[in-house]
């Protein structure tokens, strides 16, 4: 008796932590895309936005947070340059893909709402 109760602890206890690695997110880049970033934040940085939109058009997503954080970088690079309209796509699709942590999907999720409402704005004159 004692032995089936230790077993049935010991499978509890793995069941429970199996299915809390399932629930947690996981925010990080990977490493073919981590990489590029930080040159891409450069070009930014000094200016040369259309370039480093060009080279994050370029990245290679392998997750699902690739994919959105790349789609956030695009449309949060094109929310500040002079084609405002060409962002709204690609926060669209990060936001789509729920895998963007808390404070991307918030911050994502504002800027649209400020582009939306500039379009708009400009509709109306």
């Amino acid at each position: 008796m004692k032995k089936l109760l230790i077993l049935l602890v010991a499978l509890t206890l793995t069941l429970c932590q199996s299915t809390i690695a399932k629930t947690k997110q996981n925010y990080i880049l990977s490493e073919s895309v981590g990489v590029h970033i930080a040159s891409i934040y450069d070009q930014y940085q000094i200016g040369n936005i259309d370039q480093a939109i060009v080279m994050a058009k370029n990245l290679v997503p392998s997750t699902k947070y690739d994919k959105a954080y790349i789609n956030q970088m695009i449309g949060m690079m094109y929310a500040n340059s002079d084609k405002v309209k060409a962002g709204i796509p690609y926060l669209q699709n990060a936001l789509k893909s729920k895998a963007l942590s808390p404070a991307s999907r918030k911050r994502a999720k504002e800027t649209l709402e400020k582009l939306n409402s500039l379009i708009a704005t400009k509709k109306e004159i």
